[in-house]
């Protein structure tokens, strides 16, 4: 009631609207009178006891609150507004500072505690006419002051509330543009347009589309010599960023004006500005580096597992628009290449020590290097220096600017004793500002004295091993939220990872989405939470730390085993519903009773699916680690066992063996011999991938001992991975003998996926040793199978096979009818990695046939698949069908240009032999070629575009027996 009399303040508030506002009209009437006038009689108590310069008045049916209107803060955000308004065109600086103060009234939902739906309805309406407005007006005066950083993370916050306002998506697409650059403001652009095709069915207005022509218009007219905009993948600069100028003239003189490979190396504490020194340095520097700049986090502290350096270099490789080959031969010497000869800067961030950087500095030689780390790197092939706290005059001056923007009317009088008490540490700079601008009416000296009392708590200085934590100031922090915030920032702290999406954290709290996003947000104004990108929230590694042991202090022991229970429970429903799409060919885990009310992901379809599975891949190796650790081995191995296609798809083989042994681990804790046979025979896969077959061999068989009686296709699986085994070390005649074990096993069941996989690999088998005519009936049966079956893709692969079969076998037009056969499936399922083969083998026919025009195309259209794939191998053999195709087409002048790539890829390679083979058909047609003599290699087409988030990884299923083995 005081609320909605102090909206209506000085004016006369009826009865009905009061009932309305309060009851939605769900009420007696007299019942309510009563109601009204006791609430009254506590709305004068209350004013009278804490001397609030106001009074209600009764007449005329209703009541009146007389108070001062500059007291409250929407009418002093009204009149501030319209003060704005008259000065705009008189006094354009006081105008700016009016709207400025005005924002600031309105923190968080000025409506927060006011419930029903009038009020509801009434908060919609205040925000739409009075607030939205304001900020239009407020963030057009800074883009035309060139404020576009503050632009750009004030709109950005608030398109999280208001996700389809297209004044602030403008607004916002114009300060990226200028703050992250052309290719960040590209990004928001298709996000927000799809986002508003997707709810509303509409395309944006005219003006966010005049606002995005100018900027692609701005980037076309310096884009130079028409090469596309360099990559850039720094994170956002922090605003404010304030000091450090001996530091930044140091990494000026190292990495600009020293040589071009220089490494240097930033150690220090946790949250003493490491990232942000980096960062900021490196966005100021970017006109330095013309070919982009390369940034990746390591996560070297947080719980999350390290990032390895080859998914470093993969994601550098893709940044480059060269995507690596799924089974390409050596990663860093494609990224050495990529880098070589351009003028591009390397940020490693958050790396653990020397040992983590792997070969990170050996392949990015060519560049130079800015590294951050919380250990002292010692580096012979560069420099390190330690970032040290920041001076007390520069600690006083970034926190007075941080609240002269957030408080403008702030007493500033006391800010170098509160920036002395906050130890220098810019973290605790940004969130002690943050704290006194959400008490404006609580003097600053006041507050400064408060945290002075608790001075032997805060930031913990002088730890044993020499770190500095944030303890005080985080628990400062979190002593201001509500019992309800407080408790969900607890509960984040209980998941492994510093990274969790929403519904995980709903799911943990045991609240809806809707209620957990709210309760996110709330964190992300209190700068507790940062949002990483669409659902997937993050807490920095210390305050994830710290949040976990706030829960072991405040939350009861009962509460937090329900939280991990319901935690486990739904990344075990969600991992097992994905799979169902992913890879519903796999045998089904052993069910494991879930909590009521856990309410694991479902997916519509297996590319969302396969989405989920890339982006919560690290979560879900945390959760199954912690499993493992903390008392749930069931949950552990059904985790990781369940989740093995896309670990097998997408990690570095060396990094999972000692993830399928914790699993294995697991089962046995747990005594379940399914789980421990799956497990084995992950690892089997795992060593098979890595070429150790004696070691596959080893795990396969031991998991075929635990295979229970009866379960005749887990058995047939093993004796498929022990054949193929035997297969890859020669020993032929084990292999056939294991595969026809198998298939009879399979036909005993009526298996028809298990037969097909069998009768492809003894095809496989059969035209290695030069038995074409048994391939070919084996490759036939297994296509006959797989068309059964439905399994699309894999009839592809078996028409692929056929037609190099019929190649061999000199039958030209059977190999040019089951090449087409395959391109057309592969097309129609999207397997685009495996192009080259069929386009190699339709080249190859027709070349034989006479038919040279087709034999130019389909070898052009092999090359282009490899170097999509970025397959060095098989690009350098496509190619040499190419310059054949043109030798014999009489386009000699490109056969020597093919010839020289050839070259080139083959010296890459180390096959020599190739090498002086293509150089010798170099110097033969070299004599009747008139005019320039040499060729020179032909670069790779530019891959533009935006990256799909499975792309340059290994294809869905890999060879025909990968994916098939027992879970």
């Amino acid at each position: 009631m005081l609320g909605v009399l102090l909206l209506r303040a000085n004016t006369h508030v009826h009865v009905h609207e009061l009932v309305e506002a309060l009851w939605d009209n769900d009420v007696d009437p007299s019942h309510a009178a009563r109601k009204l006038q006791i609430y009254v009689s506590r709305v004068r108590s209350f004013l009278d006891k804490h001397s609030v310069p106001a009074c209600v008045h009764t007449a005329q049916r209703g009541y009146r609150l007389e108070i001062d209107r500059d007291l409250v803060d929407y009418h002093r955000f009204r009149k501030l507004v319209t003060d704005s308004r008259a000065l705009r065109k008189v006094d354009r600086k006081r105008s700016v500072e009016k709207l400025r103060a005005a924002v600031g009234c309105w923190r968080g939902d000025m409506f927060d505690d006011l419930r029903g739906d009038w009020l509801d309805e009434l908060r919609d309406d205040h925000t739409r006419n009075d607030l939205l407005p304001a900020y239009y007006a407020l963030f057009d005066a800074e883009l035309d002051d060139d404020g576009h950083e503050t632009v750009a993370a004030r709109t950005r916050d608030l398109l999280q509330t208001y996700d389809l306002d297209e004044t602030l998506a403008r607004q916002h697409l114009t300060a990226l543009a200028v703050v992250d650059g052309a290719g960040s403001a590209a990004n928001f652009h298709s996000q927000f347009t799809d986002r508003l095709r997707r709810k509303h069915d509409r395309k944006p207005g005219p003006e966010f589309q005049e606002a995005w022509r100018r900027i692609v218009a701005a980037q076309a007219s310096t884009a130079r010599m028409g090469r596309p905009e360099p990559p850039c993948t720094l994170p956002r600069r922090v605003p404010g960023f304030h000091g450090r100028a001996d530091l930044l003239d140091r990494l000026d003189e190292w990495l600009l004006h020293g040589e071009m490979s220089a490494v240097i190396a930033l150690d220090g504490a946790g949250g003493i500005g490491k990232t942000t020194l980096a960062t900021h340095w490196a966005h100021t520097r970017k006109d330095y580096f013309p070919d982009g700049v390369l940034y990746f986090d390591l996560n070297g502290y947080g719980n999350d597992e390290p990032v390895a350096p080859a998914t470093v270099m993969r994601t550098f490789l893709e940044a480059l628009n060269v995507r690596p080959a799924d089974r390409s031969p050596d990663l860093g010497a494609l990224l050495r290449s990529a880098l070589a000869g351009r003028r591009i800067l390397v940020v490693l961030d958050n790396v653990r020590d020397r040992r983590h950087l792997g070969d990170l500095l050996t392949v990015t030689a060519p560049s130079p290097v800015l590294i951050t780390s919380r250990q002292k790197i010692t580096l012979p092939e560069g420099r390190s220096f330690t970032v040290p706290l920041m001076s007390e005059s520069d600690s006083s001056l970034l926190l007075q600017r941080r609240l002269a923007d957030l408080v403008p009317e702030a007493d500033l009088a006391t800010v170098p004793q509160l920036a002395k008490l906050c130890d220098g540490l810019p973290m605790a700079l940004r969130i002690a500002a943050e704290h006194v601008a959400r008490r404006p009416g609580v003097p600053l000296a006041v507050l400064t004295a408060q945290l002075e009392r608790e001075r032997a708590r805060l930031l913990d200085a002088g730890a044993d091993d020499g770190s500095t934590t944030l303890r005080a100031i985080f628990t400062w922090s979190c002593d201001a939220l509500s019992p309800e915030l407080d408790h969900f920032f607890q509960v984040l702290g209980l998941h492994p990872s510093a990274r969790i999406s929403l519904p995980a954290a709903a799911a943990m709290a045991g609240s809806t989405v809707a209620t957990a996003e709210r309760l996110l947000e709330r964190l992300i104004t209190a700068h507790l939470v940062q949002q990483d990108s669409g659902d997937t929230y993050r807490l920095h590694d210390l305050l994830h730390l710290y949040a976990a042991q706030r829960a072991g202090e405040r939350c009861d022991r009962e509460e937090r085993v329900l939280a991990l229970r319901r935690m486990l429970d739904w990344y075990l429903g969600s991992v097992l519903a994905a799979m169902e799409h992913v890879a519903p060919f796999l045998r089904d885990i052993p069910p494991q009773p879930l909590l009521a009310g856990v309410r694991p992901l479902q997916f519509d379809d297996a590319a969302v699916a396969l989405e989920w599975c890339v982006r919560e891949r690290p979560q879900v190796i945390a959760v199954s680690r912690f499993a493992a650790a903390d008392g749930h081995p069931g949950h552990a191995w059904r985790l990781i066992g369940a989740f093995s296609e896309v670990l097998n798809r997408f990690g570095d083989p060396r990094r999972l063996s000692g993830l399928y042994t914790l699993a294995v681990d697991a089962a046995i804790r747990a005594g379940e011999r399914d789980g421990e046979a799956g497990g084995l025979n992950n690892l089997g896969v795992n060593h098979f991938h890595l070429g150790e077959y004696d070691a596959a061999a080893a795990y396969f068989g031991r998991a075929m001992k635990l295979v229970r009686e009866g379960d005749v296709m887990a058995e047939a699986m093993a004796l498929y991975n022990l054949a193929n085994c035997h297969l890859e070390r020669g020993n032929h005649e084990k292999a056939i003998e294991l595969h026809e074990r198998s298939l009879a096993l399979s036909e005993a069941i009526d298996d028809l996926d298990g037969q097909a996989r069998v009768y492809h690999r003894l095809g496989d088998l059969y035209q290695r040793g030069g038995r074409f005519e048994t391939a070919d009936r084996h490759y036939r049966h297994a296509l006959a199978l797989r068309s059964g079956s439905g399994e699309a893709r894999e009839q592809g692969d078996t028409y692929a096979k056929l037609a190099g079969l019929a190649l061999v076998r000199g039958d030209f037009a059977g190999a040019i009818a089951d090449a087409e056969a395959a391109l057309a499936i592969y097309r129609r399922t999207r397997t685009d990695r495996r192009l080259a083969e069929p386009w190699s083998v339709l080249s190859e026919a027709h070349r034989r046939l006479g038919n040279l025009g087709s034999a130019v195309t389909a070898a052009e259209e092999a090359v282009a698949a490899c170097r999509a794939a970025n397959d060095i191998p098989a690009e350098m053999r496509a190619t040499r069908l190419l310059a054949e195709a043109r030798e014999a087409n009489g386009n000699w002048a490109e056969a020597i240009t093919d010839w020289s790539t050839v070259a080139a890829l083959a010296d890459t390679l180390g096959e020599h032999d190739q090498a002086g083979a293509a150089r010798s058909a170099i110097e033969r047609l070299e004599s009747a070629v008139p005019g320039p003599r040499r060729g020179s290699p032909r670069p790779a087409p530019s891959r533009d575009g935006y990256r799909d988030v499975v792309r340059g990884l290994p294809p869905q299923g890999g060879d025909p027996w990968e994916g098939h083995h027992v879970q």
